[in-house]
């Protein structure tokens, strides 16, 4: 897609693989030289296409507001693993790890591809991710999401529907009330 970026991350934080080798922001984000986390990036300004890929064996701690204007179902934001061994993880101990627009919000955005990530709430965390609003094409493929509250929570809210929730090939598993709650 034209214009649309690649960003390589590298993170230690809690559940890393031993000898991840965290990377810098100061980086250019190139998969020789990754950055180490999303700051000083607006996920929400990004073109269409873009893509954020995180190190197997990494770890994040991620609370994430989505609301991207610019990416459609055919092209996408996505975010997904490069490199071997274990999923990178997503660390979320207390609130939402992925929030999908706003509570009564009909603004139609959507496009969004989550690929082989692990969302942890370790134990705390309240939800995986909070589908809601007027979002559309989320796409949770590969993706493990344990020890939340709920691990997917989808509502409907005010005027705007959420339309074509994918989730294939992923486990959602150890979540106190709910693997998926959805209406």
């Amino acid at each position: 897609m034209p214009g649309a970026v690649v960003y390589y991350f590298s993170d230690c934080q809690t559940g890393a693989s031993s000898g991840c080798v965290p990377g810098n922001n100061a980086n250019p984000g190139t998969q020789a030289a990754p950055k180490q986390n999303l700051s000083g990036i607006n996920v929400n300004s990004l073109p269409a296409g873009s893509q954020l890929l995180f190190i197997r064996g990494g770890a994040w701690n991620v609370s994430m507001n989505l609301d991207n204007r610019n990416a459609t179902s055919a092209a996408p934001l996505t975010l997904a693993d490069y490199g071997s061994g274990a999923l990178p993880v997503f660390n979320s101990p207390s609130g939402t790890a992925l929030s999908f627009g706003m509570y009564g919000d009909t603004a139609v955005d959507g496009g969004y591809v989550f690929r082989n990530l692990k969302l942890d709430g370790r134990g705390t965390g309240q939800w995986g991710a909070f589908v809601q609003g007027a979002t559309r094409d989320v796409i949770f493929d590969g993706v493990e999401i344990a020890n939340f509250a709920i691990g997917i929570h989808a509502q409907q809210s005010g005027g705007g529907t959420n339309e074509r929730l994918t989730i294939r090939n992923s486990f959602i598993h150890h979540n106190r009330e709910h693997g998926f709650l959805g209406d």
